[in-house]
């Protein structure tokens, strides 16, 4: 009767262990999976023109959120998003002090495409100077060259599993 007692405690540990694998492995497995989810942060005062930029770009492969006001989304990056669009005119400053803050914040992890209606040379150099990978204006295919600097930069990082070159990243976006 010992015998049997030993061996069946065994093997209900055996299948406690095993379950916990099982459970491990699964959760191991969505993990994975979600990192090949691209977190993508848009940062526009334009209510509208940042709704509609969301859903223009709304991908399985994204998880995007949109943010009116500035203080909300430097709140938010701690959720280290992978791409920030981000808008020159904002509610309570401009997107060059954001883009410092969130170069300072991230240490330049996060790829900043700096985004505007404003046509100032001198805003897209100073922008691309800051650190943001690259200045689209708010034209009619601004969604259009936004989602081919994302899928250049999702390929040049090899799903971010890599630092983005930069000048091999504005020889092929530019």
């Amino acid at each position: 009767m010992g015998q049997l007692y030993k061996w069946s405690l065994r093997k209900t540990n055996y299948s406690i262990n095993q379950v916990n694998w099982n459970k491990f492995w699964h959760l191991f497995s969505k993990l994975k999976a979600m990192k090949n989810i691209i977190k993508i942060f848009i940062l526009d005062d334009d209510r509208y023109y940042g709704h509609f930029l969301k859903n223009s770009l709304k991908n399985d492969k994204y998880d995007i959120r949109y943010f009116q006001n500035e203080n909300e989304c430097l709140n938010c990056l701690t959720e280290n998003p992978d791409i920030l669009i981000l808008d020159h005119i904002l509610e309570y400053t401009t997107g060059l002090e954001v883009l410092d803050e969130v170069q300072r914040q991230s240490q330049r992890k996060i790829n900043v495409i700096y985004l505007s209606a404003q046509e100032h040379v001198h805003i897209a150099i100073k922008a691309m100077a800051e650190g943001a990978i690259t200045y689209i204006e708010k034209t009619g295919n601004a969604t259009e060259t936004i989602n081919q600097a994302i899928e250049n930069i999702i390929k040049l990082t090899k799903n971010f599993t890599v630092n983005l070159k930069l000048q091999e990243f504005r020889k092929q976006h530019l």
